[in-house]
């Protein structure tokens, strides 16, 4: 990875890559973006605001595509001195206000002619248009292969260029890195500076301080989000890393793309980042309560369990027996055992050893992920399940968290950047709930070609094995005629099923 990366940075600065490559001119004729939805058969209706900013983009794209020529007979210092130019101009525009029509055309054009000239990608119609979108302050919904990262080049470089940071969020460390080190070509070459955080890197130290204070940098949400947090919690400016423009911690950066925004700002938006501190836990508690649940409370007598909605509830008769055999109240204020044993009770019937968690080498309790069957190292349960399940397995008890600070991506996103945008392949779903806590339009964007793939209707069935045995019927037709096959299920268990089916009723 070091040596393509730095490959990559001897190529940035080359100009002897354009030569023998065919000058290109869109591979696809402009396509009108609003009649193509509007026609979509079984599509929603775009909205007001995602008409206008369509209609705003294809003029846009007019003069993008006008300017073209202009910028491919310059050099590349020349491309540099434009950079530098425009960021003049966009400097002295307002805190809120948007570039002039021109202004954001010569930077699409501009982030064109580089991305070509660093990456031999030419940005199509269709992504510019989708680039456009994100630089209104709207998501931009793009079919999975269009090419959203390039799409994100323009618009990240205008929101750049004003100053004050531009940030581009991503679901991982993988894809932070691999946007810094291809796309991010593209600023350098222009001049610009680009910082990636990753989670390697040390809390409040200098390469996350210095990364923050480049042009444009490259993040994942976890560690934006914990950083916030940290700055919150310090106490001495030196262990502050996001940078303060302008004094306030509200106006960190200007501009703020999200990508694959459905899954951060949606699926993830209402589970809080926490950062705890640890106080000693209670171990004898923990193993009393286990006492109780496994050698006196049983189930449907004292309590109930709700298998699916991973619950354990005590009735009036578990109650009673509790408090008989520990001769207090439950729900004590001072020394309260209501938490211990409900938390004893959902280790004893929620959670299966080798299934839900193991026990390592060194006698640790790991998290095992349902979906994929991993380990899931570093991650704990909380609220003293945690400490129930060591108490069960006969194992020392270990030290619990209490929560010191904590903040969803919701409220994070809602209040950092002064301009926020994003991306994905899927949105148009939650379009009203991105318009109504985000204030984020959803604009569909057409793809470059008419799409080839058929989309088939979802098939219902009234219970899961009539599910399960069409599915390994189709399963079976599609192997014998030599097509692979990938089939996603919910859970290791479930994925084991379909095997052993496919193995039984078709000898698979």
């Amino acid at each position: 990875m070091t040596q393509m990366r730095a490959a990559l940075i001897l190529l940035a600065g080359a100009t002897a890559f354009r030569g023998p490559i065919m000058r290109r001119r869109p591979l696809v004729a402009p396509r009108q973006a609003a009649a193509i939805f509007e026609q979509k058969k079984g599509g929603a209706a775009l909205s007001p605001e995602a008409k206008a900013i369509l209609k705003q983009g294809e003029a846009h794209l007019k003069r993008v595509n006008d300017l073209e020529a202009t910028y491919d007979g310059k050099s590349d210092a020349d491309l540099r001195n434009e950079a530098s130019t425009l960021r003049e101009a966009l400097q002295q525009l307002e805190k809120d206000e948007d570039a002039p029509a021109d202004v954001q055309a010569r930077a699409f054009a501009l982030a064109r002619e580089a991305a070509w000239r660093v990456l031999q990608l030419r940005a199509y119609d269709v992504q510019i248009l989708g680039g456009h979108a994100m630089s209104t302050g709207a998501l931009a919904e793009m079919a999975t292969g269009e090419g959203k990262t390039l799409a994100a080049v323009a618009p990240t470089l205008l929101g750049a260029l004003r100053g004050k940071g531009a940030l581009v969020v991503t679901a991982n460390d993988y894809l932070a890195r691999r946007d810094a080190d291809s796309v991010g070509l593209v600023f350098r070459f222009l001049g610009l500076s680009v910082g990636l955080v990753e989670a390697t890197m040390a809390p409040a130290s200098e390469d996350r301080r210095e990364a923050y204070a480049c042009d444009v940098t490259y993040v994942s949400n976890a560690e934006i989000g914990f950083d916030y947090l940290r700055d919150q919690l310090a106490l001495d400016e030196t262990d502050l890393v996001l940078p303060r423009r302008s004094g306030e911690i509200e106006d960190l950066f200007w501009w703020c793309l999200v990508d694959e925004a459905d899954s951060i700002l949606i699926d993830e938006a209402r589970t809080p980042l926490i950062i705890s501190e640890t106080t000693e836990a209670p171990a004898a508690k923990y193993e009393v309560a286990r006492d109780l649940a496994e050698g006196v409370l049983s189930e449907g007598l004292h309590y109930d369990v709700d298998r699916k909605g991973r619950a354990v509830t005590l009735n009036e008769n578990g109650y009673a027996e509790a408090e008989g055999a520990l001769g207090r109240p439950l729900f004590d204020a001072k020394d309260p055992w209501a938490p211990f044993l409900l938390s004893a009770l959902r280790a004893k019937e929620l959670l299966e050893k080798d299934r839900d968690y193991l026990i390592d080498e060194a006698q640790q309790v790991k998290l095992v992920d349902a979906f994929s069957g991993r380990v899931l190292e570093g991650r704990r349960y909380a609220d003293g399940l945690q400490q129930a399940v060591e108490a069960k397995e006969r194992l020392p008890c270990s030290n619990q968290t209490r929560p010191s600070a904590q903040v969803t991506f919701q409220s994070l996103f809602r209040t950092v950047p002064t301009r926020l945008a994003g991306m994905t392949g899927t949105a148009a779903s939650d379009a009203k709930e991105l318009s109504d806590v985000y204030s984020l339009v959803v604009v569909p964007i057409p793809t470059a070609l008419p799409v080839a793939r058929k989309d088939y209707d979802d098939a219902v069935y009234q219970t899961i094995d009539a599910k399960n045995r069409a599915a390994a019927a189709e399963v079976a037709r599609q192997h014998k005629e030599g097509r692979p096959v990938l089939v996603g299920t919910t859970s290791v268990e479930a994925s084991d099923a379909f095997v052993e089916r496919l193995r039984s009723d078709y000898g698979l």
